[in-house]
């Protein structure tokens, strides 16, 4: 009698073991499951949050600001009165806003040999509207506006197109101690049409900024400005 309650006792202690050795392995196997399907969720929401950060990026122009300008010639920069303004919103549509004041220091004229009302000669403004811009190629498509052209002096350029090669926004290297700066180079422009603008084949080198890369000229320099408050 008593060697069967041992045994009967024996074998039920053995099931406990075993049930609970398999419950843990379960705890320790769903533990596992739960820390895998967390790894994957987080993995899979950091890779849509980069995906929306890199869309978001590559939806702001990266040059956006109010410059001061110059340009190189045979190698060396000459800074000139110019202002630029560059502003895009995320769908692409900005403009690109170069302004060069009349001989009393007066910016905000268009045309280039153009004379206001009173007959006093104007500044040379340019005006453009971006219609598409690509931060990877760091190219712009723009269109001259309809009353502002800087080259009326050379044929009327009004409504048409131009392509805009530019350098990425540099922290080094800037002229004046300015605090950040980019060049740019109009490698196309007078195009009667969009198509015409985009598909130019005429390319810039970069590496010949200050000598002929442009055109056989040399670029023009963006200096990001530190006061904002002034023309001048």
């Amino acid at each position: 009698m008593f060697q069967k309650f041992h045994l009967a006792a024996t074998l039920c202690l053995v099931v406990i073991l075993l049930t609970n050795c398999h419950n843990a392995g379960s705890k320790d196997e769903s533990a596992k499951n739960t820390s895998l399907l967390t790894s994957i969720v987080q993995t899979q929401n950091l890779e849509a949050a980069n995906a929306k950060y890199n869309t978001l990026s590559n939806s702001i122009l990266a040059i956006q600001g109010y410059y001061d300008t110059g340009f190189y010639s045979n190698g060396t920069f000459i800074a000139s009165t110019s202002k630029l303004i560059v502003s895009a919103g995320l769908n692409g549509v900005g403009t690109w806003a170069s302004s060069t004041p009349t001989p009393g220091g007066t910016y905000g004229r268009c045309g280039a040999n153009a004379t206001d009302s009173n007959g006093t000669s104007g500044g040379a403004d340019s005006i453009y509207r971006i219609i598409q811009f690509n931060n990877s190629t760091n190219t712009l498509i723009l269109q001259t506006s309809t009353s502002c052209d800087f080259n009326t002096a050379f044929g009327d350029n009004r409504s048409t197109y131009s392509k805009m090669i530019v350098t990425a926004l540099s922290t080094s290297g800037c002229e004046n101690s300015a605090p950040a700066c980019f060049s740019y180079c109009q490698i196309t422009n007078g195009k009667a049409t969009l198509a015409e603008a985009i598909n130019d084949s005429k390319t810039a080198n970069s590496a010949l900024q200050t000598t002929t890369g442009c055109d056989g000229f040399g670029w023009n320099r963006a200096l990001l400005r530190r006061d904002n408050n002034t023309w001048n």
